[in-house]
């Protein structure tokens, strides 16, 4: 018997490293992952394999337990720590008095219908990309606008991004190094105009400002108001959604959250923290009879997520993201 452990042993070594090895090359090849063994001898490529599989075994781990959610690979796998940080960018409000005394209840206290989506709306325009700039303040800004302009004017304008990373000097708002969504109205309302994205495409850097209000072919919309939504309040923010559409919101986001693939998101980590990230809610639902959500879009791109979209639980602020809800109107 210990003859055969001898040589057993071995071979069983053999065939897991070998499956971990083809884990690890149809990752690299699925995300275009490319580290050239050549010019470090392998340092890079070690590291970033050694982070996928940390990673692998806590995605493993936690799809085997009972959950509302679930975890995936995706092209953040094999980020460190202080990579994931910079895909971040959204820092608390300026003033808590002036949050305060913004805060406005919906107009219209309509009868709400049990699920709203603006997910598959024409107004929407596909799931951007933020790169590695910590400006999804700014994408948080503009993608209500977005919205708001096209359900008026019936026809579609990206706008740009950019712009407000270059422009808004605002000692809030720090272009990739993180800022806030409402401030960002209060710049652009400030300088009479948005620009489009094709006259102003999104670079993911820091760069001069090349806004021009007075080129009229710049500008592809204009912010009449914008406010809070009564915070920590999920049937305000229903009824906004109706009455404004895709609201710009702020959450806590933990590791679990680079890792989420499907399912109702309710990790009691990212309870009671502090914002440091920018999200749109563009919808609520019911899963299943028995978990509400918020259908909440993201900043990453269409591989990260439900194809750039993540399902948030809804009425218990997971994730501080029922704290500072906000609309904008468009001119």
């Amino acid at each position: 018997m210990k003859l055969w452990l001898v040589f057993l042993v071995p071979l069983f070594v053999g065939i897991f490293c070998q499956d971990k090895e083809s884990i690890w090359k149809e990752y690299k090849k699925l995300h275009g992952k490319d580290y050239n063994e050549k010019l470090d001898g392998g340092k890079q490529e070690n590291l970033r394999k050694a982070i996928f599989f940390k990673k692998d075994a806590k995605i493993r781990e936690h799809n085997k337990g009972n959950h509302s959610y679930r975890l995936g690979h995706n092209q953040f796998s094999d980020r460190t720590d202080k990579e994931l940080a910079g895909l971040l960018g959204t820092t608390s409000p300026p003033s808590p008095k002036l949050h305060k005394s913004m805060t406005v209840l919906p107009k219209r206290q309509a009868r709400l219908p049990d699920t709203l989506n603006y997910r598959n709306s024409y107004c929407l325009p596909p799931v951007k990309r933020q790169g590695s700039c910590g400006s999804c303040w700014a994408f948080t800004a503009i993608t209500p606008l977005e919205f708001d302009r096209c359900r008026k004017k019936k026809s579609f304008s990206v706008l740009s991004e950019q712009q407000l990373i270059d422009c808004d000097t605002n000692s809030t708002n720090k272009g990739c190094s993180g800022g806030w969504y409402v401030t960002a109205w209060t710049h652009l309302q400030a300088v009479n105009g948005s620009a489009s994205e094709f006259c102003y495409p999104y670079e993911g850097l820091k760069g001069t400002c090349r806004f021009c209000a007075e080129c009229k072919s710049m500008v592809g919309a204009k912010v009449s108001s914008f406010g809070y939504v009564q915070s920590m309040n999920a049937t305000a923010m229903q009824l906004a959604l109706q009455e404004y559409g895709p609201l710009a919101t702020a959450m806590a986001v933990v590791g679990s959250f680079y890792s989420y693939k499907e399912g109702v998101y309710d990790d009691k980590a990212c309870d009671n923290l502090p914002v440091n990230h920018g999200v749109v809610t563009v919808g609520y639902g019911r899963f299943n009879n028995t978990i509400d959500y918020w259908v909440v879009r993201n900043t990453w791109g269409r591989s990260w997520g439900d194809e750039g979209y993540i399902l948030i639980q809804r009425g218990v602020n997971k994730c501080s993201i029922e704290t500072y809800p906000a609309f904008v109107v468009a001119l």
